[in-house]
């Protein structure tokens, strides 16, 4: 599976990630997470992995980095939107 990275904690090396299936968010820890030493994950990075669910828990195994930056304001533009989408929904 491929999606793309919404936050990430470089000090505890832990992800979550916005799958391309667009169901629930997954989540990466350190152990599932291979990318190279002199490389970080960074908001807005497309990255492709082993998708492993236990109940309602998506987890990512065998997590690589495909493209640094495909979304770079992903997080933010995702933020912005919200209220637009809440308002139409409501109405």
């Amino acid at each position: 599976m491929q999606g793309l990275v919404l936050w990430y904690d470089r000090t505890r090396n832990k992800a979550i990630v916005w799958c391309d299936d667009c169901d629930k968010l997954a989540y990466a820890s350190a152990t599932d997470i291979l990318i190279e030493e002199h490389q970080s994950l960074k908001v807005g990075d497309l990255v492709c992995f082993d998708l492993i669910t236990f109940g309602d828990f998506r987890g990512c195994t065998n997590l690589r980095l495909v493209e640094e930056q495909r979304a770079p304001h992903i997080s933010h533009d995702l933020i912005n939107a919200a209220p637009r989408y809440q308002a139409v929904a409501n109405s």
